[in-house]
C-alpha cells in the first residue's frame, strides 16, 4: 500500500487510515488528518509537495472509491447487463422490471429507456400479461401485478382460471375469478379489452360502448357514444392525434382479410356457402335451426358464390354498378351487375 511506503507504517495502521478516509469527516477534521499525514510523510524522507499531492489522491479516492475486487465485479456486470440491453433490449428490459425495487431507477425511467430503445410496451391484458413482465413479438407486456388493487390471491385466481380457458367478455372474467372491485374498475380501460369482447365504459369524460371485435379484419376498437357526445368525442380523438381514414379503408381491410360485412356484402338471400364461409358452419355439431337446409345447399352444390374483384384506376366500386366482359371480338356484353359495393 502506498500509505505504507511514504510514512513507514504497519500494514494494520495504513488499513486504519483507509476506513478513516471513507467515513464522512468535516472540514476541520481532514485539515487534521491532512496536517499528521504530511508530516508523518516528510518525517518519512517524503518531500511535502509529493505527500500534499498523495494526500488530495486518498481524499478523492475516499469520496467514491472500490477495492480492486469490487471494481472488477462491477465492470464485469455492467459489460455483460449492456452487452444484454443491446443485443436482446426487449428480454433486458422485461427482466429489469420484472424484479423491482432494484437500482437506482423507478420502473417509469426504465419504461421510457426502452422505449428509447424501440421497444413497445404493450398495456396490461387478462388474457395475455403474466405475473412478470414477459417479451411478447419484441415487445413487452405489461405484468398483472402492476393494476392497481392487485394481490397475490387475486392474481393466483386470474391466472389458473385462464389456464383453463381464456375470458372472452368481462362479465366472464366477472363470474370466473375472485377479484375485488378496484381490480374491476382498473379493467374497463378498453387497453385491457380481450379481442372479441366488449364493455361499457368512459374514455376521458365520455361514457362509451367498446367492442374490439375486429370489425376491419385489424385488431382495433369500434366506440359508439350518444349523439350528443360524438363531436366533442371525435374532436378529443383528433387531439390526441388520431387520423380520420374513412369507410373506404375500413372496407379495403376487410375485404383483403376476406371478411363480409352483413347488410351489404350479403343478406338474407346469401348463404354461407355462397358467401365463402362454409368453413365457419360444423355440421356435424349436433342438431340447429337451418341445418337441414344447409345439407341441403352443400349437397346440390354452390351454384353462384360472392368473389372480389379489382378496379382498375381509383374508381370506387358502388352496389348497382354494371360488371362487363370483353367478348371475342372485343366488343363488351353485360354479364352481371354489382350487388354490393
Amino acid at each position: 500500500m502506498r500509505y505504507t511506503k511514504i510514512e513507514n507504517k504497519e500494514q494494520a495502521e495504513a488499513d486504519g487510515f483507509r476506513r478513516a478516509m471513507t467515513h464522512d469527516r468535516t472540514e476541520e477534521e481532514m485539515e487534521k488528518m491532512r496536517d499528521a499525514f504530511i508530516a508523518s510523510a516528510t518525517k518519512n524522507g517524503v518531500s511535502r509537495k509529493i505527500a500534499e499531492k498523495v494526500f488530495e489522491q486518498l481524499a478523492a479516492f475516499a469520496a467514491y472509491g472500490f477495492c480492486k475486487a469490487h471494481a472488477v465485479a462491477y465492470a464485469t456486470l455492467a459489460y455483460q447487463t449492456l452487452w444484454l440491453k443491446c443485443h436482446y433490449p426487449a428480454e433486458f428490459f422485461a427482466a429489469v422490471l420484472s424484479n423491482q425495487p432494484m437500482g437506482y431507477y423507478p420502473p417509469r425511467v426504465l419504461v421510457a429507456d426502452a422505449k428509447r430503445f424501440g421497444v413497445k410496451v404493450l398495456p396490461p391484458d387478462i388474457n395475455r400479461s403474466s405475473n412478470c413482465y414477459t417479451v411478447e413479438d419484441n415487445a413487452i407486456r405489461v405484468s398483472l401485478t402492476q393494476l392497481k388493487g392487485m394481490s397475490e390471491e387475486a392474481l393466483e385466481s386470474i391466472l389458473s382460471t385462464r389456464a383453463k380457458s381464456e375470458f372472452n367478455s368481462l362479465r366472464n372474467f366477472v363470474l370466473r375469478t375472485d377479484v375485488n372491485q378496484t381490480i374491476l374498475e382498473n379493467l374497463k380501460d378498453v387497453s385491457h379489452l380481450p379481442r372479441f369482447s366488449c364493455a361499457q365504459t368512459k374514455i376521458g369524460e365520455f361514457s362509451v360502448f367498446v367492442a374490439r371485435t375486429g370489425y376491419t379484419g385489424e385488431d382495433g376498437f369500434e366506440v359508439i357514444s350518444d349523439a350528443a357526445s360524438a363531436l366533442p368525442l371525435w374532436e378529443s380523438f383528433m387531439e390526441q392525434g388520431v387520423k380520420p381514414c374513412g369507410l373506404g379503408a375500413r372496407d379495403s381491410l376487410r375485404l383483403e382479410a376476406g371478411m363480409t360485412l352483413y347488410g351489404q356484402d350479403m343478406d338474407t338471400s346469401t348463404n354461407p356457402f355462397k358467401a365463402g364461409l362454409g368453413w365457419l358452419i360444423d355440421l356435424d355439431d349436433g342438431d340447429f335451426v337451418g341445418k337441414s337446409a344447409l345439407l341441403e345447399i352443400k349437397r346440390q352444390g354452390v351454384r353462384r358464390k360472392l368473389v372480389g374483384f379489382k378496379m382498375e384506376g381509383r374508381e370506387i366500386a358502388r352496389s348497382g354498378y354494371l360488371i362487363f366482359k370483353s367478348d371475342q371480338d372485343g366488343s363488351d356484353i353485360r354479364k352481371d351487375w354489382c350487388s354490393h359495393a
